[in-house]
């Protein structure tokens, strides 16, 4: 589903879990806070890394994907998301770089 869609990306792009080590694996604790709120990502948590290492359009891609069902865009608006639409033509060899912010471009041979 697309709330899932948003959990696994932003955990592929963090490399970790996005809600933290309390609630992995602990499905009812997962399910309550899919029922009763809009979960935030804290992208600060990522191994140390810095908020502003990932792209506004990856965060509010994600941020869309969590939203409750009554309220979040359908997958074909998903689809015209600019998150999206950065893949348009990347080089497959490429295709972690729209993850990160330009100013990381120069140092994402070292990433």
């Amino acid at each position: 589903d697309i709330w899932g869609a948003g959990l696994t990306i932003a955990e592929l792009a963090m490399g970790e879990f996005p809600f933290g080590a309390a609630i992995k694996g602990r499905v009812f604790d997962l399910a309550m806070l899919v029922t009763s709120e809009t979960p935030a990502v804290d992208w600060n948590a990522a191994g140390g890394a810095a908020a502003d290492r990932f792209s506004p359009e990856l965060k509010d891609f994600v941020q869309q994907c969590m939203l409750p069902k009554e309220t979040r865009p359908s997958a074909a608006a998903l689809l015209d998301h600019p998150f999206v639409e950065m893949a348009v033509g990347v080089d497959v060899a490429e295709q972690g770089r729209w993850f990160l912010n330009p100013v990381d471009d120069c140092n994402f041979s070292e990433t």
